[in-house]
């Protein structure tokens, strides 16, 4: 075998090799309730610069941009 013949690499180990996909992560309430961040986002009004989830609280707490300020539930009015 010619030198430059055993330096290449099958194809099966190139594919291995692919970047692995994101894991989703969930955010869980120590009563089962479970919120993706994605699902957070949506929640939150037009213009929410920042927000801070407290499970303990069952609540969002967010702040726009302009300083206004507010929270949403994160789960139904029955949790805790």
């Amino acid at each position: 075998m010619k030198k430059t013949e055993q330096m290449k690499k099958p194809a099966a180990a190139k594919s291995a090799a692919k970047k692995p996909s994101k894991p989703v992560i969930y955010i869980q309430s120590p009563y089962g309730g479970e919120i993706t961040p994605e699902e957070i986002l949506d929640r939150m009004p037009d213009g929410t610069e920042a927000c801070y989830v407290r499970v303990d609280q069952n609540l969002i707490w967010w702040v726009r941009k302009d300083g206004e300020t507010g929270a949403v539930q994160i789960w139904g009015s029955d949790w805790a």
